[in-house]
């Protein structure tokens, strides 16, 4: 059996990738469309943080006591997606195109919560 981090492939990297630029250019759109991030001067901030994912409504708003509350309220349901995909490539399967499937598939459902962790954090700091 292979080692875990075989695991680990370049269509794991491209899945992150995708989904980053993705959710990156929607949180830029979002910050340059909105007065309260341009006023304040956080538009490269806040795309910036897409990374951190749901932290980015707190950096968005220069860490305002709600909005902290609010991404670290996310942060727990969004760190747990993401850590449960990053455990499932980890857990020893057969290697037969279906688990490699089932193994890409939780990555991506992670990611994605993360990431969209980022708007949801977004959208609270902004109305």
């Amino acid at each position: 059996m292979r080692s875990a981090m075989h695991h680990f492939t370049r269509w794991h990297a491209i899945i992150a990738g995708v989904l980053w630029l993705a959710f990156t250019s929607l949180t830029f759109w979002i910050a340059v469309n909105s007065s309260a991030v341009v006023q304040a001067g956080n538009v490269s901030a806040t795309t910036a943080a897409t990374v951190l994912g749901p932290m980015t409504g707190a950096i968005s708003r220069e860490c305002q006591s709600c909005c902290l509350a609010v991404s670290a309220g996310l942060m727990w349901y969004c760190g747990t997606a993401l850590a449960a995909a990053a455990a499932m490539q980890l857990v020893p399967l057969p290697e037969n195109v279906w688990y490699r499937a089932l193994r890409l598939a939780a990555w991506s459902l992670g990611l994605f919560v993360w990431f969209a962790g980022a708007i949801a954090s977004l959208i609270h700091a902004l109305f």
